[in-house]
């Protein structure tokens, strides 16, 4: 069962698939297709979320894909995160995340400088979120569809072994507010806007 804060939040991002952007949206529905073809084929999917520090966007992609896995019943597709660098899961990233009503929680025995974050949505499986890059042994290492969440990080990023699709769709990081009054409504829009996109792309799967 999927929090009643969550449902609603699911629900008002259905009604603006229309906001997404027209080329955005043929790269999403190109995606989509290949992740359908790669499900069909009996492959089990894994996407991957990709951007420079897996501090803040990735981690609201891998949690948006994980969330529209379980509503839209999706089998053998799960998701990830990971950067070119390590740091942490921003602590402003999870303060967006309990606003919208998802639960957070940090795992025992974490390193505090990268603690791990265990996300609920409700009654099904946590998301498991930390940062890591890459090469962490977490990440699958076929049947990968990489979704870049920054341009910085297409342009750095080394050769992902096992990635046999990848898509570019960047947003404008959060960071830039951190030191703003409104700090907390951008990371909730940009949150917004990436759900909106993998939701979408779930939902033609």
């Amino acid at each position: 069962m999927i929090y009643p804060e969550i449902q609603n939040l699911i629900r008002d991002i259905e009604k603006k698939f229309d906001s997404i952007d027209h080329n955005r949206k043929l790269k999403l529905k190109e995606f989509a297709k290949n992740i359908h073809a790669a499900l069909s084929d009996g492959q089990h999917v894994h996407l991957l979320y990709v951007c420079t520090h897996n501090s803040r966007r990735s981690h609201f992609g891998q949690i948006a894909a994980a969330l529209a896995i379980i509503y839209y019943r999706l089998k053998n597709i799960d998701s990830y995160s990971a950067g070119t660098e390590v740091t942490a899961f921003h602590k402003n990233g999870i303060n967006a995340l309990l606003s919208l009503g998802f639960k957070t929680e940090t795992a025992q025995e974490t390193d505090m400088d990268n603690p791990v974050i265990e996300v609920k949505y409700g009654n099904s499986p946590k998301i498991i979120c930390f940062s890591k890059n890459i090469q962490h042994h977490d990440i699958p290492r076929k049947n990968l569809f990489v979704i870049y969440t920054c341009s910085e990080a297409e342009l750095n990023c080394p050769v992902i072994i096992g990635a046999s699709h990848s898509i570019s769709l960047p947003h404008p990081d959060p960071k830039s507010s951190d030191s703003d009054e409104n700090q907390k409504e951008v990371y909730i829009n940009t949150f917004k806007a990436i759900c909106r996109e993998v939701f979408f792309m779930m939902s033609l799967v």
